[in-house]
């Protein structure tokens, strides 16, 4: 149970469960210059006036995005300048879990802060001091959410005390638009979560140097706030964080008003990066600024002559080794190299150079430019806009009778005209087979176009522009370099899918996991908001001969086994010939369908309290990496009936010196779990007093003195958990032997089992040879709580034919059989 209050008297107090948790400080605007608070001793400023004496008022009731509220009020009138309001909204018929905080501006605000920062607020309502008890805190920070840590927030001592994060290595720190939203959480699971519901790009939650406390309000560089402008913060508690991550992202997304739902719809059509499996030339990538004819590519090459960097070629070899090596691609991701740029480096012409995929001629027919052969669709990416574009001066192709609204800074341009992405979206769909739009540098064009910061809507204004050409032209969107508040503001776009979160891919390093490691706590806050993580590009292979970086990947195996558990594109990109396929194909059908979870992976709930529990300030994310993920044949619909994955990394004899276990209570069934370790086949089951254990882990011999000759240097184990439907079930489906996702909607249909047999349908594409593990009980269980013996495991094979079919799987009297239906 949540319990926000507010008084003249005593403030704001908010208590969760019965127990409080934290309670507001000052409260402070700054107008004309002036900052003004309700205790001026609280603040750390020059100057500082009354904000007036605070009025009560208990009486408004009305309806707003969320549903019917009940407000207390606080109000302020400074002595001969601004009024300020405060409030709080219930909403009764929405439940005792949910409150939002308002901050009512009837005069607007100017705070004429010159040197206004993005990490500083100009209004402040609430503030928090000292934390009533000791609390973890999920920080989303950085950009695609890099940055992304947790530490305590200890009792009696200030917000960021702890909050010794190091960036990554070859990135500085950035606390831009950090904790929206923030996630607290007590050592038994209860979580508060605190986040803008409007203005994200005006928005603040930090520590202001003003107050001296964590702030909640409008950001620093905000010029003008109009009369009559409402913001609003949302709290949402819950009893852990999934619950309540999924519970506040409901309530969000319901508010965005853009009819997104949390759904894995766009896996199953409209998204071919989503749904097959994609090639992708990004950083990283083996042929990022490097082709078979140029290894070493400039990023200001030139636009002529024809193909002279090799990328026309490279397009029609790499569709000449898919083929010959029935490796299935779905979707190729061009980067950004195939377009012209500025003198900053932004886009200048977003179509196709000739040296690039470009026709003959600089003629700006799509009619001209490379399709790649085959058909498939392609990922387009694209940087931000220079102000001098060729859109805005009129010398794009195709501009006749045209003019763009553009919002334009020293060197930055971003146009929020709808009509613009039409136009740009229908010819990359004409000239490249376009299916999804990348745009990247999201960071980049925030903090680079000044007005976006400075005046309220207008960062919005741009997004909504490209949403809706993106909803026009039938496109999907991938966001990239986005920084927290671009993905709270994607609540409102169907059309965004997907979005990067995490770092940059470069080669993995057998000392560090940050590529990765932060995924299972940013896929929480994706999927809250309905985007699948993407974990970016990877190879899946150590060694790439001749690649520009001179370097090796220390854990290929893990780098696309964590691109599966995320749900969202898989993409591989590895040069010709050097492709792991054999590895590849874990992750997908023989036609390229992606086997996906039916939700990303996310950090499994204790590990937040664990992570609490022994916190320590030297390590940079001070949370164990153990994820779970739920699967399911398609139709199934009753949590006892899904199966369970546990991922688990990085479990040392430091961070967990008995290793980490795993109740059945966390895994959403209420009865017995058979569980197989991926790699070693070890079968155990999982039962409530037998819980599933990983042991501390260690590094192989080979990854300790910085070298590496194995295919991984983060010990990890991964194990699928086969639920026991029925007491009395004499089988249990554990799915394919060679599928990281061993069960899914993709896959296995209508599965029905009872005490002397089980059957499935078992979807197979063209001369596929699909093996399937079943287990064959021995006894029935007498209880849930009782342990059975291990089961036997059966094997059987599904041949496909010369085209995509539904087969029977069957078992009976300790024998299956797969056979086509009839």
């Amino acid at each position: 149970m949540l319990n926000v209050t507010l008084s003249a008297a005593a403030g704001l107090s908010i208590a969760v469960g019965g127990l409080d948790w934290l309670r507001g400080g000052v409260t402070t605007i700054r107008h004309h210059g002036q900052w003004y608070a309700d205790n001026c001793t609280e603040m750390f400023v020059g100057s500082c006036k009354s904000i007036g004496t605070p009025v009560e008022s208990n009486d408004l009731t009305g309806s707003d995005s969320i549903g019917e509220f009940k407000e207390a009020m606080v109000k302020y009138h400074a002595p001969g300048g601004v009024r300020f309001t405060t409030g709080v909204r219930t909403y009764q018929n929405l439940g005792e879990d949910i409150a939002v905080l308002t901050q009512h501006f009837p005069d607007g605000l100017v705070p004429q802060n010159q040197h206004g920062r993005l990490n500083e607020v100009v209004s402040a309502f609430p503030t928090f001091g000292d934390a009533l008890l000791d609390l973890g805190v999920l920080m989303y920070e950085g950009c695609q959410l890099q940055n992304t840590h947790f530490f305590r927030w200890k009792q009696g001592s200030a917000f960021d005390a702890l909050d010794t994060r190091v960036p990554p290595s070859n990135s500085a720190a950035d606390d831009d638009g950090a904790a929206m939203p923030l996630v607290l959480t007590s050592s038994n699971g209860t979580t508060l979560i605190i986040s803008p519901l409007d203005d994200y790009f005006t928005a603040c939650q930090t520590v202001s140097e003003a107050t001296g406390k964590f702030s909640i309000g409008i950001q620093g560089t905000t010029v003008t706030v109009p009369p009559g402008h409402l913001h609003r913060t949302l709290v949402v508690s819950g009893s852990s964080v999934s619950k309540a991550m999924l519970r506040w992202g409901d309530i969000f997304l319901a508010s965005a008003g853009g009819g997104k739902k949390r759904s894995m719809q766009w896996t199953i059509a409209g998204d071919p990066g989503l749904r097959m499996l994609s090639y992708y030339t990004d950083n990283g990538a083996y042929y990022y600024y490097h082709t078979e004819k140029n290894q070493s590519l400039s990023k200001s090459m030139p636009p002529l002559p024809y193909d002279s960097t090799g990328y026309h070629q490279l397009m029609h070899d790499l569709s000449t080794y898919f083929n010959k090596s029935n490796i299935p691609f779905g979707a190729v991701q061009f980067d950004s190299w195939w377009y012209y740029k500025g003198k900053t480096a932004g886009v200048q012409l977003w179509e196709p150079m000739p040296s690039t995929l470009g026709g003959q001629d600089v003629n700006g027919d799509p009619g001209t430019w490379l399709k790649f052969p085959g058909g498939l669709s392609t990922v387009t990416h694209s940087r931000y806009y220079e102000a001098d574009n060729a859109y805005i001066t009129g010398a794009a192709p195709g501009m006749q009778g045209k003019n763009f609204s553009w919002i334009i800074s020293d060197q930055i341009a971003a146009s929020n005209d709808s009509g613009f992405f039409e136009h740009i979206f229908s010819r990359a769909k004409a000239g490249l087979h376009m299916a999804t739009y990348e745009q990247d540098f999201l960071i980049h064009t925030y903090e680079a176009c000044t007005p976006l910061q400075q005046h309220i809507g207008l960062a919005e204004s741009w997004l909504t522009a490209m949403s809706e050409g993106a909803e026009r032209t039938n496109v999907t969107i991938q966001y990239c370099m986005a920084l927290p508040r671009h993905i709270l503001q994607s609540a409102a776009y169907p059309r965004v899918t997907h979005a990067r979160a995490s770092h940059d891919y470069g080669q993995s390093r057998n000392d560090d996991t940050e590529q990765w490691s932060s995924l299972g706590m940013t896929a929480q806050l994706y999927w809250a908001l309905g985007i699948l993580p993407f974990k970016d590009d990877f190879w899946s292979e150590t060694t790439e001969a001749g690649n520009k970086w001179k370097s090796q990947e220390a854990d290929p195996e893990l780098q696309t086994l964590v691109s599966a558990l995320m749900a969202g594109p898989i993409g591989p990109s590895d040069r010709i010939g050097g492709m792991n396929i054999s590895r590849v194909m874990q992750t997908c059908r023989r036609d390229g369908v992606l086997l996906k979870p039916l939700a990303p992976a996310v950090n499994l709930d204790s590990t937040y309290a664990h992570a609490l529990k022994n916190f320590r300030v030297d390590d940079a994310v001070s949370i164990v990496d153990v994820w779970i993920a739920t699967s399911a044949p398609d139709g199934v619909i009753d949590a006892a009936a899904a199966h369970q994955l546990l991922f688990f990394a990085n479990i040392t004899a430091a961070t967990c010196p008995t290793g980490y276990s795993v109740a059945i209570t966390e895994l959403g069934g209420a009865g017995l779990y058979l569980a197989q370790e991926y790699y070693t086949r070890q079968v155990r089951w999982v039962a409530p007093g037998a819980p599933l254990t990983a042991s501390p882990q260690t590094k192989p011999a080979s990854c300790r003195n910085g070298g590496f000759h194995v295919d991984y240097c983060t010990p990890y184990e991964f194990w699928s958990l086969a639920p026991l439907v029925s007491p009395d079930a004499a089988f249990i489906l554990m799915g394919e032997v060679d599928k990281y996702i061993p069960v899914s909607t993709q896959r296995f249909s209508t599965v029905v089992g009872n005490s002397t047999a089980l059957a499935a349908v078992v979807t197979v594409t063209a001369h596929e040879v699909v093996v399937v593990q079943v287990a064959h009980l021995t006894t029935s269980v007498v209880a849930d709580d009782t342990v059975p013996p291990l089961p036997i495991i059966l094997r059987t094979t599904c041949t496909g034919g010369a085209g995509l079919s539904q087969m029977a799987l069957r078992c009976q009297h300790a024998q299956c059989e797969c056979t086509q239906r009839r």
